[in-house]
């Protein structure tokens, strides 16, 4: 499946998620949460550009039994194009649709006690953020991403959640922002991957935590690669790893 959008100025987010939901609907499965999800940026989109996309689904595993109850693992690819057919981002999601049991959600993650990084390592400053019920729902409306669980307390009850929970797209912004917050407007995040093992639900705080795991030179910028985590009240709900170039320093003077 395809469609093209122009970019306005506005935030524009077409994501597999949803074209997950409405193509397997059809085999079961009441609820649907995002485990995982790869995206590698191979050029930058500019306000004018005509942007396309097509989204693959690349398998549907057989009825899996998860601590969230029965279900099939999704996995879906989206490519993005500009108006001249060159690649600009490639996103793979890893999908769960179930049943859930009982109600429950699972068991909450528990803190881990790497949060603050190895011992020695650069440790970026962390970004605090209260999420309220509003913050939740104008992601929703900002991003597109109209999946009842982030606007529907009682769709994301029937879940086995508390309430309205943030999204996918949420996240990445969260570790999104911890990087710039760090390495300034100059940065380009090169690569981001995310496993989510939590949910982070309206009317929670969120911090976000990471270190620099690796540094090299390239020719006009260092490659930085972060591991980085999101954390609520019970502990660890994202685990990140982003690769991100940096200008040297003599090329961000003015």
């Amino acid at each position: 499946m395809s469609s093209a959008a122009v970019l306005d100025g506005r935030d524009i987010a077409v994501g597999s998620e949803a074209a997950g939901r409405a193509w397997i609907g059809r085999s079961g499965g009441r609820s649907l949460i995002n485990v995982a999800c790869q995206t590698a940026f191979h050029r930058l989109l500019a306000v004018g550009d005509l942007v396309s996309h097509e989204e693959q689904i690349v398998d549907v595993s057989g009825l899996k039994q998860t601590r969230l109850g029965p279900g099939h693992v999704v996995r879906t690819r989206t490519s993005y194009f500009d108006q001249h057919e060159h690649l600009a981002t490639v996103t793979e999601h890893v999908l769960l649709r179930f049943d859930a049991v009982g109600g429950a959600g699972g068991e909450p993650a528990a803190p881990d006690p790497a949060a603050t990084g190895p011992a020695g390592a650069e440790i970026l400053p962390p970004v605090r953020l209260h999420v309220d019920h509003r913050r939740v729902c104008q992601n929703a409306a900002a991003t597109w991403d109209w999946f009842p669980g982030h606007h529907d307390p009682g769709y994301a009850r029937a879940q086995g959640q508390p309430t309205i929970y943030v999204s996918t797209l949420f996240f990445q912004g969260l570790v999104d922002r911890l990087i710039t917050d760090w390495a300034g407007p100059g940065a380009f995040i090169r690569s981001r991957d995310i496993r989510i093992s939590g949910s982070l639900c309206a009317g929670q705080d969120a911090v976000v935590t990471g270190w620099v795991r690796d540094r090299r030179a390239a020719d006009e910028h260092d490659v930085v690669d972060v591991d980085a985590q999101v954390s609520g009240p019970d502990g660890v709900c994202v685990h990140a790893a982003l690769s991100v170039e940096i200008p040297h320093e003599e090329d961000t003077e003015l």
